[in-house]
């Protein structure tokens, strides 16, 4: 078909050897050789423990309403089992229960409703992003950075030195977040973005992995950092679809907690356990974290710009092969789990010497997607804050993979569906 775009690739399915994180938990022994079980426990260790509880006998019903879909919801309640699972390398727990799980599931369905009538309607007297060009500032010595779907503004509240919007044209936020077009926009705005204001960390060396107990005002070069926060329970100031990229000197907290060999760990664990998606022949992987921070999240490794690959010429600091990872998580979140608030954050990290994801990179773009739920009009936190140290999970990890699966083929189909007129 001629103008089709290049389908997103998988060289192979990958066969999930465990049905759930308690699977996982209960199988491991028997089913990991040692030298598998030192790979995964190189990033995630777990451990269980029992929660007995009593219920009156009055409350039954109104339990079994709450845990729609669960037999025995009394029995259930009392006689639960909590798994905690520890990322080792970013010191965050995650905490998982069957019982709470079916709560979540619950809630879910009642998303479905919400989301529909979510964002209001807007026009240039109402929201300043819909008339950016008198309405927004500009950054100094280079002004706005322009591609087809979006164009950039300086940050008028900043929360680092080097801090901008890149704005969607679109006022919804949720058209960008589904659209091919608009991800791989921001993607090239924040590489044209990061070579005015960080140009000696796209221009220098590879950066060496930071000793962890440095400070991080202390830490080396100043190096971007992307961050989408889609509407107001996922705190976005402005509901009209806008990423923010900034520079902070040497790494977020949890980039800085992979650089050196923890990005490679991070894939190896996940191909340990078969929960890697491969996309755009194997330029990116795409994988559920085993410890969310919040219901379902999911990790893209993807190669990163030029900048950092051997051999490539130009200077280019992610590179366009996240974009479809992070098109594909999106999909996961919005068909599944009935999303319309999400966080997103992107960094590039450095991989030290016999540690690389792909031989030929010095670094990879790392991306985190999070669910947040269904809009509200009460602000929540935004990326920079919700990326913590402990958390409640909701969705477990061996099912957001299998929608991972479902999510590349639905998008595959959808990108060379045949195009009508005027469509």
């Amino acid at each position: 078909m001629a103008g089709a775009l290049p389908m997103p690739g998988i060289k192979k399915k990958m066969a999930p050897r465990f049905r759930s994180m308690f699977d996982l938990h209960a199988r491991m022994a028997e089913e990991l050789s040692k030298e598998e079980a030192q790979v995964l426990e190189r990033v995630w260790q777990l451990s269980a423990a029992d929660g007995p509880t009593v219920v009156p006998g009055g409350f039954g019903e109104k339990l079994q309403a709450m845990f729609a879909g669960m037999e025995g919801a009394k029995a259930a309640v009392e006689n639960q089992r909590v798994l905690r699972c520890w990322n080792v390398l970013m010191d965050q727990s995650t905490y998982f229960n069957d019982v709470r799980a079916a709560y979540t599931k619950s809630r879910t369905a009642r998303r479905q409703v919400a989301r529909a009538v979510i964002i209001p309607l807007a026009t240039p007297e109402t929201c300043d992003f819909c008339n950016l060009e008198a309405r927004t500032s500009t950054d100094v010595g280079f002004g706005r950075l322009s591609a087809a779907t979006a164009r950039s503004c300086s940050n008028v509240a900043k929360y680092a030195g080097s801090h901008s919007c890149i704005v969607f044209n679109d006022h919804n936020p949720l058209v960008p977040a589904g659209s091919k077009q608009c991800i791989a926009d921001l993607f090239t705005l924040c590489d044209e973005w990061a070579l005015h204001k960080c140009p000696q960390f796209v221009a220098g060396p590879p950066v060496e992995p930071y000793p962890k107990k440095q400070r991080t005002s202390e830490r080396g070069q100043w190096t971007p950092l992307i961050g989408w926060n889609c509407t107001s329970k996922a705190g976005a100031s402005m509901e009209h679809g806008h990423a923010q990229v900034l520079s902070v000197q040497g790494n977020v907290r949890w980039a800085a907690a992979l650089d050196g060999t923890g990005a490679a760990a991070v894939v190896a664990a996940a191909r340990t356990l078969g929960l890697l998606v491969e996309i755009d022949d194997g330029r990116a992987y795409t994988f559920p974290s085993l410890s969310p921070v919040q219901n379902a999240e999911m990790w893209v490794v993807a190669k990163p710009g030029s900048a950092f690959c051997e051999g490539c010429s130009g200077q280019r600091t992610f590179g366009p092969d996240a974009a479809e990872g992070i098109r594909t998580a999106l999909e996961v979140l919005f068909e599944n789990y009935s999303t319309s608030a999400f966080n997103i954050t992107v960094a590039s990290v450095a991989c030290a010497e016999g540690a690389r994801v792909w031989p030929d990179c010095t670094r990879v773009t790392f991306a985190r997607v999070l669910d947040r739920g269904v809009h509200t009009q009460l602000e929540g936190p935004g990326f920079l804050e919700i990326f913590g140290s402990g958390s409640v999970g909701g969705a477990d990890p061996f099912t957001v993979f299998e929608q991972l699966h479902a999510a590349v083929a639905e998008l595959a189909a959808r990108d060379h569906a045949p195009q009508l007129n005027g469509s």
